[in-house]
């Protein structure tokens, strides 16, 4: 992981844990990862990538609103 926290720190801050999701019901880590990242590498493609996928689907008419709605449910 380049210029990354180790899984630990990840888990600790609320990483997908599929074993604690299930077995001590913090469903708020279906949501946290989307805050997360393991590396330089992961977030500088994710935002290239975030950009130019975003900015296609919200010139085809969709608001700005229904693109960050779509986001963040594509992330559960």
């Amino acid at each position: 992981m380049f210029l990354g926290p180790s899984p630990t720190i990840l888990d600790k801050w609320g990483a997908k844990n599929p074993y604690q999701i299930q077995h001590n019901y913090q469903l708020w880590r279906l949501i946290t990862p989307a805050f997360l990242s393991t590396g330089f590498s992961q977030c500088f493609i994710g935002l290239f990538l975030l950009l130019l996928i975003g900015s296609m689907i919200e010139s085809s008419g969709m608001s700005t609103f229904r693109v960050a709605s779509l986001y963040f449910v594509g992330t559960i």
